[in-house]
């Protein structure tokens, strides 16, 4: 293969997965619900508050399929442990309303937003919102 085509090929299959590094919620309908918790700074007072309500509940969490994105405007970090941050600007991008310096939304399972905050959310009203919706119930009728 001829080096100026070998060239090509590697700066075209390098431009390919420049959209993996974005995160696509797409990828949780109908498995998971999502919290997107966006802030500008990660040790603001709202923020804090909010992080430490989510973080209260894990096995509630779990029981309503919920995954906790935090997003700032350079990247995100999913779950509630201290993953890595994927650098993308994407979510923030999306989700951000100019002026907010606290958001959180509430997506459900089909991936559409079903309840939305600019002021910190108690868990037990996450729940509640939750529990009220038309699959969730499904879901505890199953159980």
């Amino acid at each position: 293969m001829k080096p100026v085509y070998q060239i090509t090929w590697v700066v075209s299959l390098c431009l390919l997965t420049l959209p993996a590094n974005s995160q696509d919620l797409s990828v949780h309908q109908w498995k998971n619900r999502i919290l997107l918790v966006l802030t500008e700074d990660t040790l603001a007072p709202d923020y804090t508050q909010q992080m430490d309500s989510v973080l209260s509940d894990p096995e509630g969490l779990e029981e309503r399929k919920l995954i906790i994105y935090k997003v700032i405007p350079s990247g995100y970090q999913k779950g509630i442990t201290n993953s890595k941050w994927v650098h993308s600007r994407e979510l923030y991008k999306k989700f951000h309303q100019s002026g907010n310096t606290l958001e959180v939304y509430l997506i459900g399972l089909d991936g559409s937003v079903k309840q939305r905050s600019q002021t910190p959310v108690p868990l037990t009203q996450i729940f509640s919102w939750i529990d009220s919706m038309p699959m969730r119930m499904q879901e505890l009728r199953k159980s």
